[in-house]
């Protein structure tokens, strides 16, 4: 009986404390995902102000991880003292700053003002949640529990908690309940976890037959603080690149930023789990991964395809993070080092998401961090790599491998400068490659640095590059088959129009803006004298009302404008006023009325999703004359978003329609394009449709935004068509 008393309290304490790290967790992330969603309208949808967000969570959890380590030595009595405070604190805050309403809208789209708003509206209590972790386990591993000494099996239940926490919010909450009733759910689990956290506080103070306990994990090893920060930083810094790729490329969501955060998580789970024992397999995955996402990016130039290369990033990020996870929870020390573990690799990752966002920028003009942080992962097996080239059997091998590079090497220039003998060379050589790059990774890092290096070199170099806190921007000239000359605006990995420079510097539209495309339908047939657009480019949009229209650009980026007046003409020849700041706060206080306002405001593919709620909506009506148009670029390869326009059209009972534009004829200076139209003009509607085809958008399932509910699963289509 006495045993299986003990036995039966062994349970409800190990249920009780991996239930309360979970649920920490869970409100952790969830509050993240939660204020990310929260703050869009107020910051523009900037993809890096999701960045930012995250720079902020990873120095919260620093803070908070710090002051575990500190209190570990603190009497009972003052640490739950410490825990009832901070629980006050919290819910007071919450109390007082309920909402981003309270902020409004925001004038500075900036680091400092993201940093400012998060703390004012959850500081506190994500300092709390993220100091539960640590904390529980250092109690834990003070209790009579067989498994005390090794409780390293808790952090799987925190990043389970977290995982689920990701996954609720985006794919669950938002859907069925919207953000602000998530908010009220949250505060629920909030409590639910006030009270579990007692429980852990109480069962840790009562008394409890001492139970015999194993060796501790590693004992006597000595804190590996550096191979600890080192294998911490590398996840972390590889998740902001592919969150940035994500979020710049589809649209800065909670939704999309998760999956990096998820795998991420996913990972540590995996890493912890007694029963992974997958070291070996792991690495030889990892490595092959990388090689193969090294050599492809290289060979495309690095110009990322669709759906294809979204997943070969998350794969080559997910192995890589494993196996960095992997060697952390290898080298993890017994319990009484578990604090000083867990600050190291707080540390590892505050510094990633620093370095990332507030550093590289300015280091790296192009974003090549993701490629060379995967390179770097592979630097600590130099030992094993220079051990296997002095076996008998492999003395020669490196020979092999060098040769097989270097022909690679010359290969990709070949293929850059549109060689046509690189094209039949390629795939042998790249196997070759592969294969024997992936059997000595230090040797695939340095030689890849020198690959990455030479394709630089061969590729065109940029006019000019800028990069900022809005993203990176080149200006590029082309020379086309026919002996042209245009130059384009490259914002990401999307060309924001085009110019001819020779034999003529004309003002002629291209690309989305040629003839056929569906602004050009519209300007065609209404001829606007008051034109508003969101979104400058290169200001080519001004050339195309009649002369002496008037033309007011809103613009977020103050550097697109210095690049649109110093790099292209438009402005010159069709001058045209440009208002700085988000067209969410400058149009709801401008005083101007229009004939046509045109959405333009893409960066990268990544969508403005604030300026596409029905709140929004009502801002874009006060602007229009009583048969104004408002005109939506809605070209995305991977967001069928006129579904969001239909839902908008139906709850506002505005006439809608829909163009998708592809030229008979490919030309390098005319590309696909979709246009979304709404407006209360009857007569330009059906004009629209009857003679320049395109469809009502009565035919289009609706799916309305608001600031309280937005959801892009419905309407992914990852390049695959409309």
């Amino acid at each position: 009986m006495k045993e299986a008393a003990t036995s039966s309290r062994t349970t409800f304490v190990r249920l009780s404390f991996g239930l309360t790290m979970g649920l920490a967790a869970a409100l952790l992330f969830w509050q993240q995902l939660m204020l990310g969603r929260i703050m869009m309208p107020t910051f523009g949808s900037v993809p890096t102000v999701w960045l930012v967000s995250l720079v902020v969570f990873q120095t919260i959890l620093l803070v908070a991880y710090a002051a575990a380590h500190i209190i570990r030595g603190w009497p009972r009595w003052l640490t739950l003292l410490l825990a009832l405070v901070l629980i006050g604190c919290a819910a007071a805050q919450h109390m007082f700053y309920p909402t981003m309403a309270a902020l409004g809208t925001s004038t500075n789209v900036d680091a400092p003002s993201v940093i400012t708003a998060l703390l004012g509206l959850s500081g506190v209590s994500l300092f709390l949640l993220s100091l539960i972790s640590p904390m529980l386990q250092d109690i834990y591993a003070g209790q009579p529990q067989p498994d005390a000494k090794d409780p390293y099996f808790l952090y799987s239940a925190s990043n389970i908690g977290s995982f689920v926490g990701l996954l609720a919010f985006p794919l669950a909450l938002e859907p069925l309940f919207g953000v602000s009733m998530s908010q009220t759910i949250w505060f629920y689990g909030a409590a639910a976890f006030v009270v579990l956290f007692g429980i852990c506080l109480l069962l840790s103070v009562r008394s409890a037959p001492v139970v015999e306990q194993p060796v501790a994990v590693n004992q006597g090893a000595k804190p590996q603080y550096l191979k600890w920060l080192f294998y911490s930083f590398m996840p972390c810094a590889l998740s902001f690149g592919a969150t940035t790729h994500l979020i710049s490329d589809i649209a800065p969501l909670p939704l999309l930023s998760m999956v990096p955060l998820a795998l991420y998580l996913l990972t540590f789970v995996l890493a912890f789990s007694r029963k992974d024992r997958w070291t070996d397999e792991l690495a030889v995955a990892q490595v092959f991964l990388i090689a193969f996402y090294i050599f492809r990016e290289v060979f495309t130039g690095f110009k990322p395809s669709h759906l294809f290369d979204i997943l070969i990033t998350l794969g080559v990020f997910f192995l890589t993070a494993w196996r960095c996870h992997r060697e952390l929870a290898l080298s993890r020390p017994d319990a009484k080092h578990l604090t000083g573990f867990y600050l190291t690799l707080a540390l590892g990752g505050a510094l990633g998401g620093i370095f990332n966002v507030f550093v590289v920028p300015f280091i790296m003009p192009l974003p090549l961090e993701f490629v060379l942080f995967l390179l770097i992962t592979l630097l600590p097996y130099w030992k094993i790599d220079l051990a296997r080239l002095k076996l008998p059997n492999l003395k020669k091998l490196h020979t092999v491998i060098f040769i097989s590079l270097a022909a690679t090497f010359i290969l990709l220039a070949m293929q850059n400068l549109n060689l046509d003998v690189a094209v039949s060379l390629t795939p042998v050589v790249l196997v070759v490659a592969l294969m024997l790059a992936t059997m000595l990774p230090s040797v695939l890092a340095v030689s890849s640095v020198v690959m990455i290096g030479i394709v630089l070199l061969v590729l065109p170099a940029p006019l000019t590059l800028q990069r900022d806190f809005f993203g990176v921007k080149r200006v590029m000239d082309r020379t086309f088959e026919d002996g042209l000359v245009y130059r384009t605006l490259l914002h990401g990995t999307t060309s924001h129009g085009m110019q001819q420079r020779t034999p003529t510097v004309t003002t002629t539209p291209h690309l989305y803006y040629a003839k056929g495309s569906g602004l050009y339908d519209v300007i065609s047939y209404m001829k606007p004298q008051r034109v508003g657009i969101v979104g400058l480019g290169m200001g080519a949009v001004s050339c195309m009302p009649p002369k002496g229209a008037s033309v007011r650009y809103f613009e977020i980026d103050a550097g697109v404008e210095q690049l649109a007046k110093k790099y292209f003409t438009f402005l010159q020849e069709c001058p045209a006023e440009i208002v700085i700041g988000d067209a969410r706060m400058t149009l709801a206080h401008d005083t101007n009325s229009y004939d046509m306002l045109l959405l333009d405001a893409f960066s990268s593919d990544s969508i403005p999703v604030h300026l596409l709620t029905q709140e929004m909506f009502k801002t874009y009506e006060q602007r229009l004359d009583k048969d104004g148009v408002l005109v939506l670029h809605i070209s995305n390869r991977y967001l069928n978003l006129r579904h969001v326009i239909a839902g908008v059209s139906q709850q506002m009972k505005w006439k809608g329609a829909v163009k998708f534009f592809l030229p008979e004829q490919p030309a390098a200076n005319i590309t696909a394009s979709e246009y979304a139209i709404l407006s209360k003009n009857d007569t330009l509607i059906k004009h629209l449709i009857e003679e320049e085809g395109w469809i009502s958008l009565d035919e289009v399932s609706p799916l309305p935004w608001t600031d309280d509910y937005i959801s892009i699963i419905p309407i992914l289509n990852f390049g695959f068509g409309k």
